[in-house]
């Protein structure tokens, strides 16, 4: 007597509104992404470009300081990289947005989250307490 034994998928197959829920996901986690990665390249290029002439000519008692400047062009190339990883990440989640895992790790999307929405409240509050200006980019060098 043989026995047939078939092997059921555990998991259902999605249907049309779970397949529509899943790529939406996908569009908003890319949008948070995309805004994320921007902010880690529009925000210090500003103060970069701005400040960077400063940072060169900032002394304390009559000599020069360049590790200030040092640190900062440290600091600036970190946010590239921050920037690049979420410029893929915005990359692979619009090509992957069909799928429930995205294969984005949850510190990335978490992080990106979380600073993107710190960014946002920072940007409304500094435009009511000021009167109307952009935070960081009315900023001006002493």
């Amino acid at each position: 007597m043989t026995e047939i034994t078939t092997t059921i998928n555990s998991e259902a197959p999605d249907t049309t509104l779970g397949q529509k829920n899943k790529r939406i996901k996908g569009i908003l986690s890319a949008i948070v992404y995309a805004l994320t990665a921007a902010a880690y390249i529009v925000i210090p290029t500003k103060l970069i470009s701005n400040y960077w002439m400063w940072l060169n000519e900032f002394n304390i008692n009559g000599k020069p300081v360049y590790t200030l400047a040092l640190l900062m062009l440290f600091l600036y190339i970190i946010t590239w990289v921050i920037a690049v990883v979420y410029i893929a990440a915005t990359v692979r989640a619009i090509v992957q947005g069909k799928n429930s895992d995205l294969g984005i790790s949850k510190g990335i999307q978490w992080f990106g989250a979380i600073s993107t929405a710190f960014m946002a409240c920072f940007f409304i509050l500094w435009f009511v307490l000021t009167g109307g200006q952009i935070a960081i980019f009315s900023l001006t060098p002493p």
